[in-house]
């Protein structure tokens, strides 16, 4: 074959080649365009009763949420511990409810600005270099997060059975940040999502995902330990507190029934007015922040300053709380340990009729034999059910929880902080009377100090004033007709004029 005939054939192929990658490349297009539709719902093609677990990451934070073989969801990042069915079913809605609102061209070099990259390809070094960057905005800005300029986005992943991906998407920013206008109203509604597997198209969605969170602790399931209203509480240093630098005084309080108040053990004192509020329910709206499960659980709290709080309820429960804040001034988090023991109390047997055998004359009473069984009953069912919540109660002291400072200022208190203060001493005695005692209030002569000389009389003689006498009866009758004649005069003479 001559040279020419080469190059032709040269030529035929790269132009067969060129054609059949541009063919490709359209057909691959086509494709992706097919599989996003605008106004399709992303996972259309998941089946929900397929999914077995959910992965999330933003930046170098990760969980993975899945289900057990109980069927029970747990948080991998936190040694199992189960997961809260209200979060998961909040982010299995929103994930279901997305729905393709506008779908566009836009290639891995836009992903950087869109912030859908994948954060699994970044380094390290990159990863901590956008968290350091965020963590000084938010600082800057007085927040506890900033807007993140990071280019990477937060995977989601829903995973089967066996832990492999059913579909991953990256949530990415919204239209708000990059000044693009979306179809839902305007500029700065919906949020871009780019679907795992195609990199030639992203989709802007009408809603965020706010649960998608990579957070462990707000994954983790929230109840907490359930005694019950307390018999007696008791409050003392840990074992590990410094003798020498903690001078917190210990206490116990007790009460006989759920309705009496408490009164202080120990030495007579009375409670002050308001100091046991809040006693009989303090842990019911107790709320774990995380749990702290690694080798170093404890780093950042301070078991010098530790507290242990012994709780026992009615029924014979016996919860021993170590309660240890952070180190430093103003702790805002308590690491909480607890033990759990107990000794069933019996209810006390009920009253028997007088007849213990035949009951009333009708036969409608029990007798004595039938109350006694029907009680034994009602005991065997209410041991089962203490055990039983024995049982649970000791399945989550295996942890050590995180809980909110506040959850604890109704019993952190010294005995000082409890006492009613003592009341003025009665001085009453030592007031003055009202009125004083002439005899206490004479003058005590000093009998080194002469008398003064008493004064001299001094009388005075006034010379003497007349008086006339007083009128006789005569002089007023005769002064009396007087008057009547000068009457009568000045009224005749008004009658002649």
């Amino acid at each position: 074959m001559n040279p020419k005939s080469l190059f032709i054939l040269a030529m035929l192929f790269v132009a067969a080649a060129g054609l059949a990658y541009f063919s490709t490349r359209s057909g691959s297009d086509s494709k992706a365009e097919a599989a996003i539709e605008s106004g399709a719902l992303l996972l259309r093609d998941v089946s929900l009763d397929d999914v077995a677990g959910v992965f999330i990451q933003e930046g170098s934070d990760s969980v993975t949420i899945s289900r057990d073989e109980s069927g029970q969801w747990t948080v991998a990042e936190r040694a199992g511990y189960k997961a809260g069915d209200n979060q998961l079913t909040g982010l299995i809605r929103e994930l279901f409810a997305l729905r393709a609102g506008q779908v566009m061209r836009a290639g891995p070099s836009q992903h950087d600005r869109l912030r859908l990259s994948d954060p699994r390809e970044a380094t390290a070094e990159q990863l901590a270099e956008v968290a350091a960057e965020e963590e000084e905005e938010a600082d800057i800005l007085g927040m506890e997060e900033s807007e993140s300029d990071s280019p990477f986005g937060t995977v989601v992943g829903l995973l089967d059975s066996e832990g492999e991906p059913l579909m991953e998407i990256i949530l990415g920013t919204s239209p708000r940040d990059t000044q693009a206008v979306g179809p839902f109203g305007g500029a700065g509604q919906g949020q871009f999502v780019r679907i795992i597997g195609n990199d030639t198209h992203v989709v802007l969605v009408a809603e965020s995902v706010p649960s998608a969170s990579a957070d462990p602790a707000d994954w983790i399931d929230k109840s907490f330990f359930a005694p019950g209203p307390p018999r007696r509480l008791a409050l003392g240093p840990a074992p590990e507190a410094d003798a020498e630098t903690d001078t917190f005084t210990p206490w116990a309080a007790s009460r006989a029934t759920a309705d009496d108040d408490f009164t202080l053990e120990g030495e007579p004192a009375t409670l002050s007015t308001g100091a046991a509020s809040g006693w009989s329910n303090f842990l019911v709206m107790a709320r774990p922040a995380d749990l702290l499960v690694d080798d170093n659980a404890l780093k950042g709290f301070d078991p010098a300053a530790a507290r242990v709080l012994t709780f026992e309820t009615f029924d014979g429960l016996v919860y021993e709380m170590t309660l240890t804040p952070e180190a430093g001034g103003n702790p805002s988090y308590h690491a909480v340990q607890v033990s759990v023991t107990g000794e069933f109390v019996e209810p006390e047997p009920p009253e028997l009729p007088a007849n213990d055998e035949d009951g009333d004359e009708n036969g409608e009473s029990p007798t004595a034999d039938e109350i006694l069984a029907e009680h034994q009953s009602e005991v065997a069912r209410a041991r089962e059910e203490w055990e039983k919540r024995l049982a649970r109660e000791q399945d989550l002291a295996r942890h050590i929880f995180k809980l909110d400072t506040w959850t604890f200022n109704s019993i952190w208190k010294t005995r000082e902080d409890l006492i009613e203060a003592a009341p003025p001493e009665d001085v009453d005695g030592d007031l003055p009377p009202l009125i004083p005692d002439p005899a206490e209030t004479t003058p005590q002569t000093d009998a080194a100090t002469p008398a003064p000389a008493p004064r001299e009389r001094v009388s005075v003689t006034t010379e003497p004033i007349a008086i006339p006498p007083l009128p006789t009866h005569d002089e007023d009758d005769e002064q009396a007709g007087d008057e009547d004649e000068d009457q009568e005069a000045e009224k005749q003479g008004e009658e002649q004029n």
